[in-house]
């Protein structure tokens, strides 16, 4: 088998071509209210961290240890900086910071090719179909249509197309992919309360080498880490609208497994070694399954 890992939601840049059109709206890129800052004489900065290479789909190495390594940088440093004007687009609801850390992560411990939306979710959610109700945030919902049209040109559609090309140049020398998508979730409900589990693996019951890959998973993780609580279908089904059910309809069964892989932000969100360390495990884990024989496409 072939391992493809993803995050849609872990970007924080802005198109060039959108800036323009965001500019003096709540969604204005950090750039451009950093350089009128600057140009006012009223904030002085250093130059917006650099976002690591992303993964090209031609490219089965594994993530770059450096971009690895300066992802975990600019997210330590973007949570105790207290400049709102250099940190406000972190913070934006929709920007998955988190998952862009643990996707590089595991894609470096299990040796998975890595496909990361490197724009910001707070314009779009690329996981969403284009039909869906909550495909743009309430404030890019009250732009005008020409520049909705531009942000789906511009993010939604060749990130798409990069996640669907990976999975064919995979197949070319694999029987079938195992495509992982990840991402965090709130570690409390919208009615306060807690919820239970530290990983979520999201699959479509229906697909019988998906339910058995995620039970082989949940076994390997209990056989390293017995303390990490994993739930099956859980906080959401794995049959809701997502970019693995958008792939699912792509690519059969018998050469396609997309998986949802979900982390509770009550310990994804906390920058302690504890963390990346949780994270090696579940990469070993994932490794581990790909790791085991395969036969190869003929």
């Amino acid at each position: 088998m072939s391992l493809l890992i993803t995050c849609d939601t872990g970007g924080w840049k802005t198109p060039s071509r959108l800036r323009s059109r965001l500019e003096g709206t709540e969604l204005e890129s950090a750039d451009t209210m950093r350089d009128r800052s600057v140009i006012a004489g009223t904030l002085h900065t250093e130059p917006m961290p650099h976002a690591g290479t992303q993964a090209r789909p031609d490219n089965q190495a594994h993530p770059d240890v450096a971009a690895l390594l300066d992802t975990q940088t600019q997210l330590d440093t973007h949570a105790k900086s207290s400049n709102q004007a250099q940190t406000g687009l972190m913070l934006r609801t929709g920007i998955d910071r988190e998952s862009n850390l643990a996707a590089r992560r595991l894609a470096y411990r299990s040796g998975a090719m890595l496909v990361c939306n490197e724009y910001r979710g707070d314009l779009i959610d690329v996981g969403h179909s284009l039909h869906h109700r909550e495909l743009y945030p309430a404030a890019v919902r009250a732009l005008p249509q020409s520049t909705r049209d531009a942000i789906v040109e511009e993010i939604y559609v060749p990130y798409r197309n990069q996640v669907e090309r990976a999975i064919l140049h995979l197949l070319t020398g694999w029987s079938y992919v195992v495509h992982l998508s990840v991402r965090t979730y709130d570690a409390k409900t919208s009615q306060g309360k807690w919820r239970r589990g530290d990983v979520g693996l999201l699959y479509d019951p229906s697909h019988p080498d998906e339910v058995d890959w995620c039970l082989d998973l949940i076994e390997e993780l209990y056989a390293i880490s017995p303390d990490l609580k994993v739930r099956r279908n859980h906080p959401g089904r794995g049959t809701n609208d997502s970019l693995t059910k958008a792939m699912r309809g792509l690519f059969s069964q018998e050469v396609y497994l997309g998986i949802e892989l979900v982390l509770n932000r009550a310990w994804m969100a906390r920058p302690v070694i504890r963390r990346e360390l949780v994270l090696d495990k579940i990469g070993d884990a994932i490794g581990s399954l790909t790791a085991e024989p395969a036969a190869r496409a003929a």
